[in-house]
């Protein structure tokens, strides 16, 4: 199960179904990661563990015990002769106990108990996907807040450099073309701060709904991942393929469905045998039986007693006769044959076949979803580089156009500009870092990884 570290307030905050941003407060990281388990997708694999739960103790279940009572009476008498000449009231107690499971049954209660460990497993990966979806929705809305200032920069830029062209097609230095090419591209930075500031709103609302918060008037303010800047690390794809094959939900799920086809076809090939035993034996006008079936485990007893009797058959219960007592034991089997159980197996044998072609195809796009979020990762890794070196040629540009300035070579809209372009360089490194990150964590998920990774994640890739 993945163990979400965070902060003591964080902790309670996961147990609040209703708990809202207070305004001007910081939202942090943990904050978010602290509230997976309000996720649909864990709330959904949770109740699945629920109902697989009561599932199983639904078949584990003998059947109740059961009582019954039936009240006799009868009237007899000779041909011919006044009715009734003998009447008879008795009473039948009945009680019948389970004390066993069917094989049949026990067969389902397996695989209940594999479904249920299955569903277990499908809630411990829903949060392993909660984990990876929320810390990608908080850095997507982190990375809007912090575009920001960017856009303001560059809009900054923009209006600056259309005011001195607008001073020069004012001087006739500059050609009407220039001037529009300038305000074109303020109505595009304008248009791009509006677009901006509508997706940090957005985004929030859709990291807000994911955690299930409720909705606010304003944005808070987040927090950056303190651990964005470190390097992290993963086996080798090989080793995350052969880790995921052993342990992967759906072809656990699969090889589960598998062994239960197997059981029934092994069940199938027994003879369709039901038997009982029983005891029975009477005193006097008492009378009792005791039995036991084999194939449906359960014990049955009854007990028949006298309340009234009234006068006498000549001949039959008259009073020269001798009380007895008796005593008998019955077995009986029963033996069912014929083409069902062939066409059942038969069936059965194609279900297998569907289930092992499944099983290759799941094992090979498994392998083929981690070696790409492999790749992936490492492409990201690859574009943190190449974002950094243009911080580099960012900066050397700023310092060059400074220097210029100083001797009076440029103007201060190229000041303004180089300083944007500066912020978008640096901005593209934190999206950049952003994005391998998430992809790391994908990569881990997508073999079933992410529990051994993610202490080391949280804390910058350090035990």
């Amino acid at each position: 199960m993945i163990r979400l570290r965070s902060l003591g307030a964080a902790v309670v905050l996961a147990g609040l179904g209703a708990w809202a941003v207070p305004s001007g407060v910081a939202f942090t990281l943990q904050d978010a990661l602290a509230r997976t388990d309000q996720t649909s997708v864990v709330r959904s694999a949770a109740t699945a563990v629920a109902a697989a739960q009561s599932s199983l103790q639904r078949l584990e279940y003998r059947g109740d015990f059961s009582l019954s009572a039936g009240p006799q009476a009868r009237a007899t008498t000779e041909f011919v002769e006044p009715f009734p000449e003998q009447t008879e009231i008795t009473g039948t107690f009945s009680a019948k106990v389970p004390v066993g499971l069917s094989e049949s049954s026990q067969l389902q209660v397996k695989q209940a108990r594999a479904a249920l460990q299955n569903a277990q497993e499908r809630l411990a990966r829903a949060k392993g996907s909660a984990y990876e979806s929320v810390y990608a929705l908080y850095l997507a809305a982190w990375l809007n807040q912090e575009e920001q200032g960017v856009i303001d920069a560059e809009l900054a830029a923009a209006r600056a450099y259309s005011a001195a062209l607008d001073e020069q097609f004012q001087a006739g230095k500059i050609s009407l073309v220039d001037l529009k090419a300038a305000e074109d591209d303020l109505r595009k930075k304008e248009a791009a701060a509006s677009k901006g500031k509508l997706g940090h709103r957005l985004s929030w609302l859709r990291l807000a709904t994911a955690l299930g918060l409720p909705y606010a008037a304003e944005t808070p303010n987040l927090n950056p991942d303190p651990a964005i800047e470190r390097s992290l690390e993963l086996p080798r794809p090989p080793e995350l393929v052969s880790w995921a094959l052993e342990r992967d939900v759906d072809l656990r799920a699969l090889e589960n469905d598998v062994n239960a086809v197997e059981d029934q076809v092994e069940l199938l090939k027994r003879p369709d045998l039901s038997s009982a035993v029983q005891l029975s034996g009477g005193i006097a006008d008492h009378s009792f039986s005791l039995s036991y079936s084999f194939d449906q485990p359960q014990l049955a007893a009854s007990y028949t007693v006298p309340f009234y009797s009234n006068g006498t058959i000549p001949g039959s219960n008259s009073g020269n006769l001798s009380n007895t007592w008796n005593v008998g034991f019955s077995v009986s089997l029963a033996l069912a044959a014929g083409k069902g159980r062939t066409l059942e197996t038969e069936s059965l044998g194609v279900t297998q076949e569907q289930y092992s072609a499944k099983l290759d195809d799941l094992r090979g796009s498994l392998e083929l979803d981690i070696r790409s979020r492999y790749q992936e990762w490492l492409t990201s890794v690859e574009e943190v580089g190449q974002a950094k070196t243009g911080v580099t040629r960012a900066e050397t540009n700023k310092t060059i156009v400074e220097s210029r300035q100083k001797l009076g070579l440029a103007s201060d809209y190229e000041v303004l500009q180089v300083q944007a372009s500066l912020l978008r360089a640096r901005f593209a490194v934190l999206a950049a870092q952003s994005t391998a990150r998430v992809r790391f964590l994908g990569a881990a998920n997508a073999a079933g990884y992410l529990e051994n990774v993610i202490e080391r994640f949280e804390n910058g890739g350090t035990q």
